[in-house]
């Protein structure tokens, strides 16, 4: 018995190959894929929607609005409620970047520009305080004064102690190991606790 993609030819064949393709795929999947390779499958109209939502929110995004406005356009473009807003503000960042993050790197760019071409003024006017003020202004535009620019300065982050909470039994057994010696295997404190845990296999 043939099957029933061998009874379909040409433009039938492709689109229920491309209908096999995106099953298990959700509607952000399937637009990421389809953006990817529009030829490897098809979108629905709602998913057209979609990511017509999502360019409409990107392109708000790109014009330098904060989160708030942005959010606060595309509910009353779309008519849709503040939490679609943000989910399409997060999918849209995800599938075309960022703009900020482009923005932040062109901005680097000038900056590193006009810090070099003071730099050069500076050292034909013999200034050599200005032109030390604009290679570092240079250095600091490059981030070439960091191991990895992208890395956030971990100086000025505040840091929650984490809190954990322990059983009281446990508790105890942990107290005894640490009084009995200020350095102890940890994997002891593990099989104490283990040997205090009934277990029951069930058929």
């Amino acid at each position: 018995m043939r099957s029933k993609l061998s009874l379909l030819s040409g433009q039938d064949l492709i689109d229920q190959r491309k209908k096999e393709r995106r099953k298990g795929m959700d509607a952000f999947a399937a637009i990421s894929r389809y953006l990817y390779d529009p030829s490897y499958i098809n979108i629905t109209e709602d998913e057209e929607a979609i990511l017509h939502r999502y360019k409409s929110i990107w392109h708000d995004l790109c014009q330098g609005n904060i989160t708030s406005i942005v959010v606060s356009n595309h509910v009353e473009k779309f008519e849709v409620h503040e939490r679609t807003a943000l989910h399409d503000l997060r999918a849209a960042r995800e599938l075309f970047g960022d703009p900020r993050d482009i923005n932040k790197k062109a901005d680097a760019a000038i900056a590193a520009d006009m810090a070099k071409k003071l730099y050069t003024k500076a050292l034909e006017a013999d200034d050599f305080n200005a032109a030390s003020r604009a290679l570092t202004n240079f250095i600091k535009a490059r981030g070439l004064d960091r191991d990895d620019p992208e890395m956030p300065d971990f100086a000025n982050l505040e840091i929650r102690p984490d809190e954990i909470s322990i059983p009281e039994d446990q508790a105890r057994i942990l107290e005894e190991i640490v009084k009995s010696s200020p350095v102890f295997n940890v994997s002891d404190l593990f099989q104490n606790i283990a040997s205090d845990v009934e277990y029951s296999e069930e058929e």
